[in-house]
């Protein structure tokens, strides 16, 4: 027995209905508080009239078996264009860091220096990463369809 509470009367307008088609006693017009219950009934008894074609579980069956080649998902123009500017802003730091090595010694030197540049290889490994489990996600995502 479950714990879910039920109202007896629309229960018994329930059963009402069901043996009321049953036995074909009103018809549906007929006025009642079990109208609405009765054409419930009704329509339960009746099969569906849907011509589904002989072989429509076949065709179901192979739109859901997996595909031979898995579908590749395109990448998202805003993964692409974060992707470019990465890539812009690592070839401009090992420019900088070429062309101003003397000066960023010095300022790796420094204590200041220091921990500026391991919080930036922090930020830069998280956003890598974020990058990475969204892509991830979403190849894992394409595989799913």
């Amino acid at each position: 027995m479950t714990n879910q509470s039920f109202d007896d009367g629309e229960w018994q307008a329930q059963e009402r209905a069901r043996k009321t088609v049953r036995d074909a006693a009103l018809p549906l017009g007929d006025e009642g508080a079990d109208v609405a219950y009765r054409r419930i009934a009704q329509a339960l008894r009746e099969p569906p009239s849907i011509n589904l074609p002989r072989d429509f579980a076949a065709d179901v069956a192979k739109l859901a078996a997996p595909s031979a080649t898995p579908h590749r998902a395109k990448a998202d123009p805003e993964l692409r264009i974060a992707g470019t500017l990465a890539g812009i802003l690592v070839v401009c730091c090992v420019v900088a860091g070429f062309r101003y090595a003397d000066a960023l010694g010095s300022l790796l030197a420094s204590p200041l220096g220091a921990w500026s540049f391991s919080a930036l290889c922090c930020a830069a490994a998280a956003q890598g990463f974020q990058l990475l489990t969204k892509q991830i996600a979403r190849g894992f995502e394409a595989s799913l369809r």
